[in-house]
């Protein structure tokens, strides 16, 4: 991922702060692009990347037949049932990090981030992410109840239910890769 440009509006001509990974707040600045719609379409994409390309793997699952005509490795429990301890996990990291979110309201990069409303995107990444894990543990912890054999096929039934879960983990697995490089950048640039 490249650079996140935190203010949206502004003077095309002058160089305002940059959060990132990989430079300083206080250290770095960019020229800024002249083009508000790139930065509109940047924010889309940040938004809504991890529901579309979870959309996309899904569909290549459903549309290539190859991929739907393995037998179900009798492991298949044991893979949920560490899903649900891992999705637990998240659960847990995620609420610590919305915590320390809240606990640093007073320092300068929470303020910039609160004067240009991208506080609020954050929160709102760190409940979608929760969110999604829920939902992964919660249809996981269910598909320990299904026997999984060496035998079972996929039948279509377990296709849609595998389909599912597919959207689910990976829905679930960049949206955690979304907030992690968000928090990661704030946590750096307090340093």
């Amino acid at each position: 991922m490249s650079c996140l440009i935190l203010i949206a509006e502004g003077s095309c001509t002058k160089t305002e702060p940059v959060l990132c990974g990989r430079h300083s707040l206080e250290t770095k600045t960019i020229l800024r692009r002249c083009s508000a719609w790139s930065n509109s379409v940047a924010l889309t994409w940040e938004k809504w990347y991890p529901i579309l390309i979870a959309s996309a793997v899904t569909a290549i699952y459903l549309s290539v037949p190859a991929l739907r005509q393995y037998a179900l490795p009798p492991t298949a429990s044991a893979l949920m049932a560490a899903i649900v301890s891992i999705g637990g996990i998240a659960i847990g990291f995620l609420a610590t990090a919305k915590s320390i979110l809240v606990s640093i309201d007073d320092r300068e990069i929470i303020q910039k981030l609160k004067s240009s409303g991208y506080y609020k995107r954050i929160i709102a990444y760190l409940r979608t992410a929760i969110r999604w894990s829920f939902l992964l543990t919660g249809y996981s912890a269910a598909a320990l109840l299904v026997e999984f054999g060496p035998a079972t096929s996929w039948s279509f039934s377990y296709s849609v239910g595998f389909s599912v879960w597919l959207l689910l983990a990976t829905a679930s697995a960049l949206s955690y890769y979304r907030v992690i490089n968000i928090f990661y950048a704030v946590l750096e640039s307090l340093s």
